[in-house]
């Protein structure tokens, strides 16, 4: 009886041992994911600002609105929207987004 829970011992410990190693791999995975997903955010952040500053001088037709970092976003659909309504009456617009985002991309 002895030598069976001592064999059970061993395999639970071999177990834990397996169990413990597998845990520290996926903390180190989540670790570098975290530091990967804050690079990530903090290039968005960087692309972000570099589209609201350029689009900064680009009022949306009608209406006059430019960017900020809050309304980036909804500045870009509307900007969108405003060109594929009426590409032919917005070509000076499509060609002045060009012109920004060439610049943007150097």
């Amino acid at each position: 009886m002895n030598t069976e829970f001592e064999e059970q011992n061993t395999i639970l410990q071999k177990h834990t041992e397996s169990m413990s190693s597998a845990k520290e791999r996926l903390e180190q995975e989540l670790a570098m994911e975290e530091r990967q997903t804050m690079a990530l955010q903090q290039q968005l952040q960087a692309v972000r600002q570099a589209l609201t500053a350029s689009f900064a001088s680009l009022p949306i037709p009608g209406t006059g609105e430019t960017p900020t970092l809050g309304t980036l976003d909804f500045y870009m659909a509307k900007l969108h929207s405003a060109i594929e309504s009426n590409p032919a009456q917005h070509e000076r617009l499509v060609v002045r987004v060009k012109e920004i985002l060439s610049r943007i991309a150097r």
